[in-house]
């Protein structure tokens, strides 16, 4: 039994507090000592320094797009002013009943739709009708992909969708599921932040006819924490709620940047056959920054065909808790507080749904501290670029793009006006999140190189005032470089020890 205590939540107050509420059910006293918990741990996120109002947004939407530094909750940051392109991509298996509706609530959005890839994964029932039926006369392009025998895994009909899809930002839509007509509307407007690399709106449960259901996620501190949106890098998501659960529970409800991943992360992402999406949204934030506005509404829908339903039944979903937690270690060194809670709600999953037994075998073997030694092994580089010749730029952008191409996680800090953005956003990858320097400057160095979890700092012949230093007291690696001619193969295993 005290292997599984470290496991369940310690705050003093919530236990006290759950012993005054429920005296005499146990039961009733750890789930709720668990929901106090979560609740003080993602408040404690909303109030830390780095994601108060000088880095969080609480105007619902952007300023209007334009090239050129706009200020966002306090801090510059450049905005772009061009209209991005939006694919849209619906994998399908069995749910002729509910792709009306999904089809309709795309297509009723505000913003125009550059394509629709629709991916039907050898569906037994009257899906395919259907598809035809619902595209057969609308204005945005369509591409069908049927497949003749089923894939076995949601995860690489997502992965073919990726291949397929041209747009800048990619909405991927599960077939069961819907959303408000203002959806994109809300959420799009937060990618002329080029730093911004997925965004998120609120997401509520709903059942077969498409009823709101009450549910035990988001509605933990929804009263305070997502009442409003909030802007903050994916390095604190992740080592605040997006560390402590799956908190877009199904991935309709986000948008992020179209990249280029590598096979590695695509064979990673299908070896999942549950927390898959999990591990996606660490991966595409990459080193940039997630936005939140609950005004973007999507909805989840619970049947008894849902496949999210019937895993909780499932010994894979506990087990891939366990390699999420390691993945996000890996990715983001997160903390052995965000840690401790993803695997309380695995365990309080496991004995709800399978009873005590299961969850005591689940936290056998002092799991926390095994997680805990797996060590980061996923850089977050630094490139500062000033204004300068067009091959000294294109050198830097060339360099930024090959490391972030090898899985590194890459921001590049620009000081210069908009022109300069405007040249240097040409040559940068997608992957690449872009802030302005004067961004670290009022944020202060040692704040912005905290938040965003930076392992190496790169600079030219321009190095912002007392980064030296600030790298110094976080014992960072800070290199100078001219770009051209840089050996890229000095970015290996033997860097990322530095």
């Amino acid at each position: 039994m005290t292997v599984i205590w470290t496991i369940r939540p310690r705050h003093k107050l919530a236990k006290l507090l759950a012993y005054i509420r429920y005296p005499l059910n146990s039961s009733e006293r750890k789930l709720f000592r668990g929901r106090l918990v979560e609740a003080i741990e993602f408040n404690g996120f909303q109030h830390r320094q780095f994601a108060g109002t000088k880095s969080v947004s609480h105007s619902g939407h952007p300023p209007n797009a334009k090239y050129g530094i706009s200020v966002d909750g306090e801090l510059p940051i450049f905005r772009d002013k061009r209209t991005p392109r939006i694919s849209v991509i619906i994998p399908n298996y069995n749910h002729a009943s509910f792709l009306r509706e999904r089809i309709r609530s795309i297509l009723d959005q505000e913003i125009e739709l550059s394509e629709l890839i629709i991916l039907d994964d050898a569906s037994t029932d009257d899906s395919r009708n259907v598809i035809l039926e619902m595209t057969r006369d609308i204005s945005v392009p369509v591409k069908l992909v049927f497949n003749e025998m089923n894939s076995g895994s949601i995860f690489r009909q997502w992965q073919k969708g990726f291949e397929l899809a041209k747009g800048d930002l990619i909405w991927l839509c599960e077939s069961d599921d819907t959303c408000d007509p203002r959806f994109l509307g809300t959420l799009v407007p937060y990618f002329s932040d080029p730093s911004v690399m997925m965004a998120f709106g609120r997401i509520d449960s709903i059942d077969r006819e498409g009823i709101v259901v009450p549910q035990s996620g988001l509605s933990l501190s929804a009263s305070k924490f997502w009442g409003a949106p909030i802007i903050a890098s994916a390095y604190s998501w992740f080592n605040g709620p997006f560390g402590n659960k799956n908190i877009v529970a199904n991935v309709g409800g986000c948008l992020f940047r179209r990249q280029e991943f590598s096979p590695d992360i695509f064979s990673e992402l299908a070896s999942y056959r549950i927390c898959g999406d999990w591990y996606l949204y660490s991966r595409v934030a990459r080193g940039g920054r997630i936005a939140y506005d609950p005004n973007a509404k999507a909805y989840f829908r619970v049947h008894t065909s849902n496949s999210s339903k019937a895993s909780l039944k499932s010994e894979s979903f506990y087990n891939e808790h366990v390699r999420i937690a390691q993945a996000l270690r890996r990715h983001y060194e997160v903390n052995k507080s965000a840690i401790r809670l993803l695997l309380q709600n695995a365990w309080a999953i496991c004995v709800a749904n399978l009873g005590y037994a299961a969850g005591r075998e689940f936290a056998q073997g002092g799991l926390i501290g095994e997680v805990m030694k797996t060590p980061r092994n996923i850089n977050h580089i630094l490139l500062i670029l000033a204004a300068c010749d067009e091959h000294v730029v294109s050198a830097a952008c060339r360099l930024a793009n090959t490391v972030s191409g090898r899985g590194e996680d890459v921001t590049v800090l620009l000081s210069g006006d908009a022109a300069f953005f405007d040249r240097a956003r040409g040559f940068l990858s997608p992957s690449v999140s872009i802030l302005p320097s004067i961004f670290a400057e009022r944020m202060g160095l040692d704040l912005f190189l905290t938040e965003f979890g930076i392992t190496m700092v790169w600079v030219s012949d321009h190095e912002i005032g007392g980064m030296g230093e600030a790298c110094r007291s976080l014992r960072i690696p800070l290199h100078k470089s001219s770009f051209e001619g840089f050996d890229f193969s000095a970015l290996g295993p033997e860097a990322r020890a530095g």
